[in-house]
């Protein structure tokens, strides 16, 4: 059974940044989403 969707999040961010570091994590840690 697949999940349904739960919220989506969109974000913008330059190459080369997309970390756990902020503002990635932020973003998505408190949605549950996993990040590594």
């Amino acid at each position: 059974m697949a999940k349904k969707i739960k919220i989506v999040v969109k974000l913008a961010i330059m190459a080369g940044s997309a970390n756990p570091a902020p503002p990635v994590g932020t973003a998505l840690g408190p949605h549950g989403i996993k990040i590594m």
